[in-house]
């Protein structure tokens, strides 16, 4: 019989008691009238979590592919989140005149405490607000690293994954961050992104955050106040910086909004003053 982890809610240890030979059919190789399954039977987070602990509860690294399709959907944390049979609890708001109310949050994934390493590929599909990487982080309580990439260009993921730096797990060490596909060479409306600098600023919140790890890796529109910020930061922190290594791929460099030329290349002289600035 298959060992039943301690975080599986009850519901989940029913379909985990049973013998191998009920799993058998399903591991068979010579069965391969496979049938392409709509998106909407995608597995879920909640689904993914669970046979990660049943199945891997000594695995270190956990990947998550989103998809990168045209039109993809989002993968769902929960399959039926007001279920019966999830375990609700219940939070106090309070609200800004001094009164309060109760209202029930959402079942929490099951816990893997050995999962030190994460990885996010098609991030825009797995978190789209700051709610849903909290979702995840707190079934992941030792989580140390972290990688996250972005194949769309969406000005939505920049404001939410600037949003996520600023707020970071506080176990967290090593941060990769990959915008190739969204802060790529080729940009289209760059005056959409410019626009959302004043309130979301990714180079600044990385540099904010950069003193307080041990490595960051980042992939895409970079600037000066990337280090500006981070000297800022370190100067105010009472125990020394514990950054060891950098890593950086510039493939455009921000700009003022306004400039019109958003090109890159040895002959653009907005990008060589801009790169020169970094």
């Amino acid at each position: 019989m298959l060992p039943v982890p301690n975080a599986l809610s009850p519901r989940f240890q029913d379909v985990l008691i049973g013998t191998q030979t009920n799993l058998r059919p399903a591991l068979e190789l010579n069965d391969m009238a496979l049938t392409f399954q709509q998106a909407s039977q995608n597995a879920t987070l909640e689904e993914i979590f669970f046979y990660a602990c049943a199945l891997f509860p000594a695995a270190y690294a956990l990947t998550i592919e989103g998809g990168q399709g045209k039109r993809s959907p989002m993968v769902q944390p929960f399959r039926d989140p007001w279920n019966p049979n999830h375990p609700l609890e219940s939070h106090e708001v309070i609200f800004g005149d001094g009164s309060s109310c109760f209202k029930e949050r959402l079942p929490k994934l099951p816990i893997h405490p050995n999962i030190g390493t994460l990885v996010l590929k098609g991030a825009w599909n797995i978190i789209r607000q700051p709610s849903d990487f909290n979702t995840i982080v707190e079934a992941l309580p030792n989580l140390r690293e972290w990688h996250c990439l972005y194949a769309k260009p969406k000005t939505e993921a920049y404001k939410t994954l600037c949003t996520l730096i600023r707020s970071p797990p506080p176990t967290l060490h090593h941060l990769n961050i990959c915008l190739d596909g969204l802060c790529g060479k080729p940009s289209s409306f760059p005056e959409k992104w410019r626009s959302a600098y004043d309130s979301h600023h990714l180079c600044a919140e990385l540099g904010t955050l950069a003193p307080n790890l041990e490595s960051i890796s980042f992939t895409g529109r970079v600037c000066g106040s990337l280090f500006k910020t981070a000297v800022a930061s370190a100067l105010r922190m009472r125990d020394p910086p514990i950054l060891k290594s950098v890593d950086l791929i510039v493939r455009n460099c921000c700009r003022g909004s306004s400039l019109w030329n958003d090109g890159t290349g040895i002959y653009n002289l907005d990008f060589i003053a801009a790169f020169t600035r970094l």
